[in-house]
């Protein structure tokens, strides 16, 4: 590895350890460790988040960042198993989340009551006036309640 590029690598592989840490999982790999495996993949410059792109795994999601508990593999394989992964009942685009989800947004909808603001306004007893070229309420007892 030239002495150029260990700098980038070294940002790249602190940023990965941050991350884990931030998120709560042990990262036990060492910084050669860690270029091991990804050189070793041949998917170092296709490294990323997006679709199309590989990033390191743990299998399943669980345990820690270490050597034989992690693979180089596209982003999409590594979403769809945390997918499957996920009771059905939580699962988007399960038939039962969509059926609870629709009944929600029904029972949403129904329990919003719509108010026409100006209706709202007179059963209050606010008025609406011009003052200073601006349109404001007036509530009874300001100065400027017309009345």
């Amino acid at each position: 590895m030239a002495q150029k590029n260990k700098g980038v690598i070294w940002r790249k592989f602190k940023w990965h350890l941050n991350a884990a840490k931030a998120r709560g999982i042990p990262f036990l790999l060492t910084f050669e460790d860690w270029c091991g495996i990804w050189f070793a993949s041949g998917h170092w410059e296709e490294r990323g988040r997006r679709r199309g792109q590989y990033v390191m795994a743990r299998f399943m999601d669980r345990g820690a960042y270490e050597r034989g508990n992690v693979r180089i593999c596209p982003v999409s394989e590594n979403t769809d198993e945390m997918r499957n992964a996920l009771p059905p009942r939580v699962r988007r685009g399960h038939e039962q989340y969509k059926a609870q989800n629709r009944e929600y947004r029904r029972r949403q909808r129904a329990d919003y009551v719509r108010v026409d603001p100006v209706r709202a306004a007179v059963a209050f007893n606010r008025r609406m006036v011009v003052l200073y070229g601006r349109r404001w309420w007036a509530h009874p007892g300001d100065f400027d309640y017309p009345g």
